[in-house]
């Protein structure tokens, strides 16, 4: 039904109502509750955080409209031809949690709790005279290191977290032995013999 009449000079221009059905989480940029006929209606719907829209559902006249108005969080109705009815639901996101089993290294983070989409960042540093061995990167099981880690920065950078991840990174002592050989050779030869010793690391090899 009509809900009023605008007038311009002789002309009545009819309005339509528009009732909100809205999850508790859920908020428009848009709600009025008439529109004009033959005018546009846009809003834009937020929800609270760690939440997401679930469904939109638009009706004008009764008829479902959403398919042809609603696109990325935006409702646009070009122009009203009758009464509008928005609902819209909204469910919590998935918690997923971060899992590590770290040898000789630091991570500058290690959050445990992550929200679904959320984005995760941290960066490696081995421990003083040790160096990375193996870095390994689960998320809902899968291996995805090749995707998520920078062997040239130790950056592993997850963009959009969309299952439990476990983070294994090894690294090892850096400080391998380095030996060195001297010979040291007398000039003088008995019996044919070259008689000389062998150093090895400074120690004297009899």
């Amino acid at each position: 039904q009509l809900n009023q009449l605008k007038t311009y000079g002789k002309y009545y221009v009819p309005t339509y109502n528009i009732t909100y059905n809205l999850a508790e989480q859920v908020t428009l940029s848009n709600t009025d509750t008439f529109a004009y006929e033959g005018y546009e209606y846009t809003t834009t719907i937020s929800v609270a955080e760690s939440y997401k829209i679930s469904s939109v559902t638009v009706l004008m006249n009764g008829e479902d409209i959403t398919s042809t108005v609603y696109t990325d969080g935006t409702i646009t109705i070009p122009s009203v031809t009758g009464n509008i009815e928005i609902v819209v639901v909204a469910e919590e996101m998935a918690r997923y949690n971060i899992a590590y089993n770290l040898t000789e290294v630091t991570l500058s983070n290690t959050q445990e709790i992550i929200i679904e989409n959320q984005s995760y960042t941290t960066t490696i540093t081995p421990n003083e005279n040790y160096k990375l061995t193996n870095v390994s990167v689960l998320m809902n099981n899968e291996d995805v290191t090749s995707n998520v880690y920078n062997s040239e920065t130790n950056i592993i950078a997850i963009p959009n977290v969309i299952g439990n991840v476990e983070i294994t990174v090894v690294a090892e002592d850096g400080t391998s032995e380095e030996k060195y050989i001297s010979l040291e050779v007398n000039s003088a030869n008995v019996d044919s013999e070259v008689y000389g010793k062998v150093i090895i690391n400074d120690e004297v090899i009899d």
